[in-house]
């Protein structure tokens, strides 16, 4: 598979700017909780600038700096202990990762938790590096290790994901064909799910499916997933994409990652019938997305309220979101004059223009479209506004 490591490294890195400097290592700091920020900010500046090595001496003082503070069998010394191994992989040392990992693991389960899931990430990493390493024994029984801790909490997560991947490598390398078909299926399942089939995530990963099938003596199997691969990577050529599952649209950075997915998403809404937008999960993701982008602030006043309030409201609310999101994405600024908010309302009443067949008529929607007629609707939208802002808007955060 794709080189991937669990997300374990990233939960001790802090999003900071590049600010590590060649000698930021030789820095004259006390032992207090403070020089322990201190170094994990500049272990962050160093990973931003890619220099793993500057990285791992850092977290090396961190990491006895934390032992001295607290001792060695407090959660946070093991816990920051065990984010060596990735540095050791990065830094390029495979046997100290490998080494380092290993005690990590058995550290992490004596004084902290043999079932959670950080344990589960510690011994995913520690079965990929001996993976890397070509003990496949050793990587396929932590890879299954990690799995049986993990699968407890019952998460179809990326994490899950990579696990699983880990474990097909492993028992592919191990000759343990049919388990690492079954493994690589479940773990490209669930990428397809976050992340849809036309997704470079899913297209990338089937070529190691296709490798285990052939491992597995299943060559019509292998013949067959490299045809639908290939018309797969065609149809995204042309702009096909999937949209993702609003359950993993969660923090900030995810939604960032669909970003080209949340335009497409608002121009395809835009474009279409109501009642084919509903047959799709296009409005459950895009308030997903929403709620958590900071590309893109929706906000609505009494003008969209009053539109939302009318029958099949929620898809005019939804199209005057969509028009937002499409203005934003373009600008690459979720900064909006009212002008813009005015903009993004007559697209809203457009939408209805279009599709009366689906709304209906109703009097809000009219008087809506008669002001936008004579050209007065801005206007009316952007006062109603100012009115707003004296008392409370909504926005949709």
């Amino acid at each position: 598979m794709k080189t991937i490591l669990t997300l374990f490294l990233a939960l001790f890195v802090a999003s900071v700017p590049v600010m590590a400097q060649q000698d930021a290592d030789r820095e004259t700091m006390p032992d207090s909780p403070e020089s322990v920020a201190r170094l994990d900010s500049l272990v962050a500046s160093a990973m931003n600038i890619e220099d793993y090595k500057l990285a791992l001496s850092l977290r090396t003082r961190q990491v006895d700096m934390l032992g001295r503070l607290n001792g060695t069998a407090d959660s946070a010394y093991v816990s920051t202990y065990a984010t060596l191994a990735p540095l050791h992989y990065r830094a390029g040392d495979l046997a100290s990762a490998i080494a380092v990992a290993d005690s990590a693991a058995a550290m992490y389960a004596a004084r902290v938790d043999s079932t959670d899931a950080r344990y589960a990430f510690i011994v995913d990493n520690l079965g990929f590096y001996q993976a890397s390493a070509e003990q496949y024994e050793a990587a396929e029984a932590n890879a299954r290790k990690a799995l049986a801790v993990y699968e407890k909490f019952y998460r179809n997560d990326n994490d899950m994901a990579v696990i699983l991947l880990h474990a097909a490598e492993a028992c592919a390398g191990n000759g343990n064909a049919a388990d690492a078909v079954a493994f690589e299926l479940r773990g490209m399942n669930i990428i397809r799910q976050l992340y849809g089939e036309h997704s470079s995530n899913y297209t990338d990963e089937a070529e190691y499916l296709e490798a285990y099938y052939r491992l597995a003596g299943d060559d019509a199997k292998a013949d067959e997933l490299r045809s639908r691969v290939a018309r797969l990577k065609a149809e995204a050529a042309d702009g096909v994409m999937d949209i993702p599952s609003p359950a993993y649209v969660n923090t900030a950075e995810r939604a960032r990652w669909f970003n080209l997915q949340a335009a497409a998403c608002a121009t395809f809404l835009l474009r279409t019938a109501p009642a084919d937008v509903e047959r799709t999960n296009v409005c459950a993701f895009l308030w997903a997305w929403v709620a958590k982008s900071p590309d893109v602030n929706v906000t609505v006043g009494t003008v969209v309220a009053k539109a939302a309030q009318t029958p099949h409201g929620e898809m005019l609310m939804m199209a005057y979101a969509a028009a937002v999101i499409k203005d934003a994405l373009a600008r690459k600024d979720p900064t909006m004059t009212d002008e813009d908010y005015a903009e993004a309302a007559v697209q809203m009443v457009d939408y209805y223009n279009r599709n009366k067949d689906y709304f209906g008529k109703n009097g809000v929607m009219e008087d809506y479209a008669k002001l936008v007629r004579k050209g007065d609707f801005k206007k009316m939208f952007i006062e109603q506004g100012r009115e707003d802002d004296k008392k409370e808007h909504v926005q949709i955060k």
